[in-house]
């Protein structure tokens, strides 16, 4: 077992039993309630983080901006961008709902993927079942639209649209689809997003993500986990850092983030026949905070293995470096490819 696999474990046995602790006491409970709190919080810190840059200057909510040329080694916008694939991005506001204009891509490959504020992707529409055009209605908790409607579990919704192009002869046909795809209700004014501080800052990253929780309530399932990160501040209707933990006990919580952010960055996958495959859970990742952390720190835009699949080759050496020595392959079976079904859901 992993050292981050038994930290899962540890996570989930601790807030299982957080009803039995009513304060945070003693340095080594400080630091694993701040390993624990960076965990939980990075992804909504990344994703205010990522609305904050993206907004800057002013720039309206609620807007689809399109990339209109493919990616290569240069972009930087997206983790490990698909070169053959064409972006539109917007963030949302949900303060009220929002119409969506989905295009007509008859073979093409389309989706749109929609995330909460935590990096979940609580709908993907289109991808490989195609859509026709329709209109799209986005709420959260108001009321339906006539048509297609989908519920938000968060006011902060990222929408990160997905169009084929078959290298630069496609390149029109491709940004024809692009121009379908747009928010038909106003926008929204950008109140003036605080910038996030640097990872470096560890108090600062837990308070900017629990700034971001307070806005975007977290889903009941995280009522355990968000129990045991209350002495912390942590939470609905609490300030982080509390007033009560002094200069040396915020030490500790320091400690515990940097960690955190530590141990993160060791990738102990295991390679199957050359490739290292995310786990079932990305993109939708339930109470699997450790997966949902580790993404969010390399890349918020994952979709659920129901659209798509991540692998990487796991190299000729250990240490990931390749020789040259090997041929790897990824081999599908002939015929049409068929909608993966995704395991342990």
């Amino acid at each position: 077992m992993s050292r981050l696999d038994r930290r899962t474990m540890m996570i989930a046995a601790a807030a299982a039993m957080a009803g039995r602790a009513t304060a945070a006491t003693g340095r080594a409970d400080l630091r694993r309630l701040g390993y624990d709190a960076l965990i939980y919080l990075l992804p909504i810190y990344e994703m205010a983080a990522a609305r904050a840059r993206t907004l800057a200057g002013g720039r309206e909510q609620n807007v689809f901006r399109h990339a209109r040329r493919l990616a290569d080694a240069k972009s930087r916008a997206v983790t490990t961008p698909n070169s053959d694939t064409l972006y539109s991005s917007a963030w949302i506001d949900l303060s009220q709902g929002v119409d969506i204009a989905l295009p007509k891509t008859g073979s093409r490959y389309f989706s749109l993927a929609l995330m909460d504020a935590y990096s979940n992707n609580f709908a993907v529409l289109g991808g490989a079942d195609r859509i026709g055009a329709e209109t799209l209605r986005l709420i959260h908790g108001g009321p339906p639209g006539r048509g297609l409607t989908v519920t938000s579990p968060t006011p902060m919704v990222w929408a990160l649209a997905r169009t084929y192009a078959g290298g630069e002869q496609d390149l029109p046909g491709a940004q024809a689809v692009q121009d379908q795809v747009r928010i038909l209700t106003p926008t929204a004014a950008n109140p003036g997003f605080a910038p996030a501080p640097p990872r470096s800052d560890p108090l600062g990253v837990l308070a900017y993500g629990q700034a971001a929780l307070a806005a975007n309530p977290p889903p009941a399932r995280d009522r355990a986990m968000l129990k045991r990160l209350a002495p912390l501040g942590i939470g609905l209707g609490r300030q982080f850092p509390p007033k009560d933990l002094s200069p040396a006990q915020l030490d500790e919580v320091r400690a515990g983030v940097a960690q955190a952010l530590a141990d993160l960055k060791v990738d102990e996958s295991k390679p199957v026949q050359g490739w290292i495959y995310e786990k079932p859970d990305t993109g939708d990742f339930g109470r699997d905070y450790l997966n949902r952390a580790r993404v969010a720190l390399t890349g918020l835009a994952a979709l659920p293995l129901s659209e798509a699949l991540y692998l990487k080759g796991a190299g000729d050496h250990p240490n990931g470096d390749y020789d040259g020595a090997f041929e790897h392959r990824l081999v599908f079976p002939r015929g049409p490819c068929r909608r993966p079904t995704p395991s342990g859901r």
